[in-house]
């Protein structure tokens, strides 16, 4: 049964190891714990709207979170999918800066938060946190953006199997209901993700 306490201890885990050579500040582990809360969103809730300033950096523990944005010529393009125990934080949420895209809760979803007034009493008042996060933001971003790039350089029926061998929590779609946003994602029209879905699940390989 998922306690918020087993989610804590397997995000302390994560903090840790994205730098192993550098120690957390001791601290930090009890003021999380404090400051942290739990928080269930609405499913497709916008946590962040594109052109806002984000208030709180998220970790999930249960579900996923989409990121997407509005380009000039009014196109919804999707850029981002994240996964249970990862944290999702833009880089505008530690610069105070208009977020460049939407984040969205997926459905049944799970999350802990905390605030941009807490993050910087961490960097007040612990020695390497404020370039520790923007390495962990950076880093993870870089992450994304390079998986985004290499599936997206597959052929059709390759992205649609690497995808989903990724993000397998997405089947079953018609639970996940996000056509739309995966074919935008995987740069093809929605009625060739399903196709190629529906002949890779057919044949046992999703």
């Amino acid at each position: 049964m998922l306690t918020i306490k087993k989610a804590f201890e397997k995000l302390m885990k994560l903090l840790r190891s994205i730098k192993p050579v550098q120690p957390l500040p001791i601290r930090l582990e009890p003021f999380l714990w404090e400051r942290m809360e739990e928080f269930s969103p609405a499913n497709e809730e916008v946590l962040v709207a594109q052109g806002e300033v984000p208030k709180y950096a998220y970790y999930i523990i249960r579900g996923y979170i989409h990121l997407y944005f509005i380009c000039d010529k009014g196109i919804k393009h999707v850029a981002r999918f994240y996964k249970e125990d990862r944290i999702v934080a833009l880089l505008s949420f530690l610069e105070r800066k208009k977020s460049p895209c939407y984040i969205i809760a997926g459905r049944d979803t799970l999350l802990s938060r905390v605030s941009h007034q807490d993050m910087q009493e961490i960097y007040d008042s612990m020695e390497g946190m404020k370039e520790f996060a923007m390495l962990t933001v950076l880093e993870h971003d870089h992450a994304k953006e390079q998986l985004r790039e290499s599936i997206r350089g597959l052929a059709a029926e390759e992205r649609v199997l690497k995808f989903y061998r990724v993000y397998g929590f997405l089947l079953p779609a018609e639970r996940a209901r996000l056509d739309e946003e995966i074919a935008s994602y995987l740069g093809m029209a929605v009625r060739t993700l399903v196709r190629h879905r529906t002949k890779l699940i057919s044949d046992g390989l999703i």
